[in-house]
């Protein structure tokens, strides 16, 4: 495992919670470019549950729409196991 400065591990928490959809990408790059910010710090402590959310909430308001018709209803809504399904069904 790699160690991790609490204050790097703080930035990296922050990035994570502050994460937001950038206008060029499409939804698959937004979800890939949230992994690696993960992957960068597997100490972050945030539950799959709130990551969901966190990529649910940084979308765009079209992009909430799209998924949730991908999904038969509102994504955050279903349990997060079953949205990080549908999310990983997407790729």
């Amino acid at each position: 495992q790699r160690y991790f400065a609490p204050m790097k591990a703080d930035q990296y928490s922050k990035d994570i919670g502050n994460f937001v959809h950038r206008e060029e990408e499409s939804v698959l790059e937004t979800l890939e470019r949230l992994q690696d910010i993960i992957r960068s710090c597997p100490h972050h402590d945030i539950t799959q549950q709130r990551l969901v959310h966190i990529f649910y909430d940084g979308m765009s308001s079209h992009n909430r729409t799209s998924l949730d018709v991908v999904c038969g209803g509102n994504l955050i809504l279903k349990p997060h196991v079953d949205a990080i399904g549908i999310i990983k069904d997407m790729l």
